[in-house]
């Protein structure tokens, strides 16, 4: 509101992560021209919001970090983005579509709750890595003299429009500080999004492979979409597994994510089959693609719940790394495993000791099987070498 009343709201803005629509239909009674975007799954709400305060307001399905049409949108003068920041594994991918969206002379506003510490200073170094901060202003420098707002009935004091917006429950106050980042790219927002894909690519080579592999993430909605610390490490555990092998051993990978232990075992000479859910596949496809090893293993899908007959045989070793963060997805998981395994297959399973009731709950459902767990020190130390951590890539861990 204060930037149209000193004429500073630009003709084109675009919302990223839109919700139920509020900051979008603001901007669009301040005279902008808006589009307002989200995931598919939250269009209906946005769209309904929309209609019910009668405002001509495009909605779009937009999944961040995804490479799209984006360029179809034409030239965006500011994108807009509120309370976008809360998981701290999806801020790459959001800084990623707001590169992808600018122009030179963009003008990005960002609007952060301070819920986290951590996730804050994340989210700073990606902001320093690529904007310029013109402002960053707290709650009380923007609401100024506005205790009028509310929750469930917004108003512009500067006319009688008002905002309705229908919602399933109130609001939940949260005692942290709100802060506004005014931004601007640094450098052609292009050539920053060319970096910034060089920058967070994780890179993981070896001696032991003929190449190196590297892994591009997804935007954080699915778990899977994510690179993961057990990854890196259960690689570099492989390394020393396979590097003896006679035989080219048959390897399925459950929930294979972003590809990154299926590839290497591929490289370490093994037959693989990686396997996730549909809703990974297309990265896991487009990494595997990218290192050019999509003809050197199988992609397929593979549900826990009923895992096709054609995976119950014929395989010398399963892979699983860190798909045991959920409780309530151990006893899926392990069944899964018992009905894969074979008397002559072995099972590796890399599990992150984050919370001791989650590690002892997956003990305890694997009770029966013959477990044993092994030293990872000398794979851990593997990959912490030759730079599989860069600087400025990050893997993520809880």
């Amino acid at each position: 509101e204060a930037r149209s009343r000193a004429n500073m709201l630009p003709p084109k803005v675009l919302e990223l992560g839109s919700g139920l629509g509020l900051c979008s239909m603001v901007a669009s009674h301040c005279g902008a021209e808006v589009v307002a975007t989200d995931l598919e799954s939250v269009l209906g709400p946005l769209r309904e919001n929309i209609a019910a305060n009668g405002m001509d307001i495009e909605a779009l399905a937009l999944e961040w970090g995804v490479e799209g049409p984006l360029h179809l949108l034409g030239r965006i003068d500011m994108v807009i983005a509120s309370d976008c920041t809360y998981f701290k594994e999806q801020i790459p991918a959001l800084v990623c579509t707001i590169l992808d969206l600018s122009h030179p002379g963009t003008t990005i506003i960002l609007a952060h709750p301070d819920r986290r510490g951590a996730v804050t200073k994340f989210l700073t170094s990606f902001l320093q890595d690529f904007f310029i901060v013109d402002e960053a202003l707290c709650e009380e420098d923007v609401l100024g003299s506005r205790p009028d707002l509310v929750a469930n009935d917004y108003q512009d004091v500067t006319s009688n429009h008002h905002v309705a917006l229908e919602l399933s429950q109130c609001v939940r106050e949260e005692k942290c500080p709100i802060t506004v980042y005014v931004l601007r790219c640094k450098d052609d927002p292009a050539v920053l999004l060319h970096q910034f894909h060089e920058a967070y690519t994780f890179r993981y080579c070896s001696s032991q492979l003929p190449r190196e592999i590297s892994v591009r993430q997804g935007s954080g909605t699915w778990h899977g979409e994510l690179l993961w610390r057990c990854a890196p490490v259960l690689c570099a555990y492989l390394e020393l597994e396979l590097k003896d092998c006679d035989t080219a051993p048959r390897v399925l990978e459950l929930g294979a994510g972003l590809g990154l232990v299926s590839m290497v075992a591929a490289l370490l000479g093994a037959e693989v089959v990686a396997t996730d859910l549909d809703c990974v596949l297309p990265l896991l496809q487009r990494n595997c693609a990218m290192n050019s090893l999509h003809q050197a293993l199988e992609i397929a899908c593979l549900d826990w719940e009923k895992p096709a007959d054609r995976f119950r045989s014929g395989f010398d070793l399963l892979l699983a790394s860190d798909c045991t963060f959920f409780v309530e997805h151990h006893a899926l998981l392990v069944s899964c495993i018992r009905v894969l395994l074979t008397k002559s297959s072995r099972m590796l399973l890399a599990h992150a000791e984050r919370r001791a009731h989650v590690t002892a709950h997956l003990k305890e459902q694997l009770s029966g099987l013959s477990v044993r767990e092994v030293d990872v020190e000398a794979a851990q130390t593997l990959a912490r070498n030759n730079e599989r951590w860069p600087s400025g890539w990050h893997v993520f861990d809880n």
